[in-house]
């Protein structure tokens, strides 16, 4: 990030010090909006202090050395945009102002005549691939334009005895119109700044702005004759000449169309699950009234200037020159973050069960050259669904938030489904024959409450939000199994012990009916048989048979002694 060192001038594609204009954003909002800038230049705090008599906010002083990066959409971008709309400056009749890459529109006496759209907003840039970037447009909104012409009249001139003179009458932008796609939508009067607001339908592609230029001049062609007494005699001919163009600039949009779902559903400890789906990239949803517990998606944001505008071009009939620009526009860019998909609060939020959309190229070969953010660099996934569980939700205050400043939206139920019920269950597990190296284990999976039995295997009910997992399946002892038609599964431990079955249910978003899971501990031991315990009794003979004759011919040697002692 570089700092400009100066009050007065702004280097090309340098923005102004922070806190030095009238944009209305504070010092450290306005440090935040120039991510394009070169990080070749550091200016410390005793640098600064020096330079400009005063100490800098924290923000600031971080700003001027990294890219600041958002959660959320920053509403300073528009701001921002709003103020450098004001700054751009028109040229007088005899000179145009306009942006290096404006396309321009001569005519007999109008030169130089452009329309150029200046910022949408609200708006962002979003990186989806490598590639392939996305422009959205707020569904309403503002179009700031700028506009601009000179007239070149020809020079006063004398052929023979004639004199003809050249003036400026009038001239002026007449009107300016605004078109959705070939579809008019709204119109003003004339004006080099306009400021158009706009309501679109999401199947809009492009944004037009016309303006008609007029002007008006006076052609005086003076005649002298000479008379036969000497005398001049003027001949004066006024001829009234008209000019008018029509210049228009136009861009390719996609309208931010929020439109999400929701699904719920209750587990049987009172957390409650839920899963919000949008076709497009979306900022994520609060699930409170007071804005406290949130999930975020992938996309992170940052803000930064639309370098077209760091030059402009100031054109008479005889020069041409660029001159450093004062009217910036900035846009929010979207990335996919690193980060990932978060709750908040952070230790003791939502827990993300899981996330599905496109995956995608990593875009970081699209970001500007100077901008350094945390964006992914390998496939990614889009998050255009994420479910969690969580134990606080208020569902009248559930709400999107979109990608594009302002942007939000109420999920709406699928009215077909519903609540997703989420059913209890009953796992059991009975050992139906052992002997000393194997136990055979029943596993039986039923509903909890109408004892009807769960079938795993080859289970087609199901209704998908997502693109998931679509079956459950039991674990015991590192083995997944799945029960039959009637509900039962059967498994074979080869070690004694206490073992731990774990129903593993399909995720609720994919199964309906869905299920809750639940656990069962069976125990297997070779005592537990008559086999086992008479094995073992031959066992503990063999191994004790030594000890008992020891034992036995010790006992007789020590009678035999004591006979001998006492004759």
């Amino acid at each position: 990030m570089l700092l400009v060192i100066g009050f007065t001038t702004v280097a090309s594609a340098d923005p102004p010090r922070p806190e030095t204009t009238d944009s209305g954003l504070n010092e450290s909002e306005e440090a935040t909006l120039w991510a394009k800038q070169s990080a070749e230049t550091y200016v410390n705090e005793s640098a600064y202090e020096a330079a400009y008599g005063e100490n800098r906010t924290t923000v600031h002083q971080i700003a001027n050395g990294t890219d600041m990066t958002f959660r959320r959409p920053p509403d300073t971008a528009g701001q921002w945009t709003r103020y450098a709309h004001s700054q751009y400056e028109p040229g007088d009749s005899s000179t145009s102002v306009f942006p290096p890459t404006a396309n321009r529109t001569n005519s007999t006496y109008i030169k130089d005549a452009h329309a150029t759209l200046f910022a949408l907003s609200p708006a962002t840039k979003t990186y989806l691939a490598s590639g392939d970037s996305w422009f959205y447009v707020a569904p309403e909104g503002e179009v700031f334009g700028t506009i601009d012409y000179r007239v070149a009249l020809p020079a006063d001139e004398t052929v023979g005895n004639t004199t003809t003179k050249w003036e400026l009458e009038t001239h002026r932008i007449s009107e300016i119109r605004l078109y959705a796609d070939d579809e008019e939508i709204a119109r003003t009067d004339g004006t080099h700044r306009p400021e158009i607001g706009y309501q679109l339908d999401d199947d809009v592609e492009q944004l037009r702005i016309e303006a008609d230029i007029n002007a008006s001049i006076n052609r005086t062609k003076i005649t002298r004759t000479r008379l036969d007494d000497g005398s001049i005699h003027e001949s004066i001919t006024w001829t009234h000449l008209t000019d008018s163009v029509t210049v228009t600039d136009s861009r390719s949009v996609d309208v931010y169309d929020l439109q999400a779902t929701v699904h719920y559903t209750e587990y049987p400890n009172g957390e409650t699950g839920v899963s919000v789906y949008q076709t497009a990239p979306w900022q994520g949803y609060r699930l409170t009234e007071d804005d406290r517990v949130r999930v975020r998606g992938i996309w992170r944001f940052f803000t930064a200037r639309e370098t077209e505008w760091d030059d402009l071009v100031r054109a008479t009939a005889t020069d041409s020159e660029r001159v450093d620009s004062t009217a910036l526009p900035v846009y929010v860019h979207a990335y996919p973050s690193r980060l990932g998909p978060q709750t908040k609060p952070e230790y003791d939020g939502p827990t993300i069960l899981d996330q599905w959309g496109q995956t995608r190229r990593s875009p970081k070969a699209d970001l500007h050259e100077n901008v350094t953010v945390d964006i992914v660099e390998r496939r990614y996934e889009t998050t255009y669904g994420i479910a969690v569980r969580t134990r606080r939700v208020d569902r009248e205050a559930v709400t999107v938030h979109g990608i594009v400043n302002g942007v939000e939206t109420e999920p709406r139920l699928p009215p077909a489904e519903g609540e997703r019920p989420l059913r209890e269950t009953n796992l059991s597990a009975a050992v139906l024959q052992q002997n000393k190296s194997v136990a055979t284990v029943r596993l039986t999976l039923r509903e909890a409450d109408t004892g009807d039995p769960i079938v795993l295997a080859d289970d087609e009910r199901v209704a998908p939000i997502a693109d998931l997992s679509r079956d459950g399946y039991i674990e015991i002892d590192g083995q997944q199994v799945k029960t039959n038609a009637t509900g039962e599964a059967v498994v074979h431990l080869t070690e004694p012990g206490a073992y731990t079955a774990q129903y593993e249910p399909g995720s609720w978003l994919d199964h309906y009916p869905a299920y809750a899971g639940d656990s069962t501990v069976v125990r297997w031991h070779p005592l537990t048989t008559v086999s086992a315990w008479a094995s073992l009794a031959i066992r503990f003979g063999l191994w004790f048979t030594p000890l008992l004759v020891a034992l036995y011919g010790g006992l007789r040697l020590g009678s035999f002694l004591r006979w001998s002692e006492n004759p």
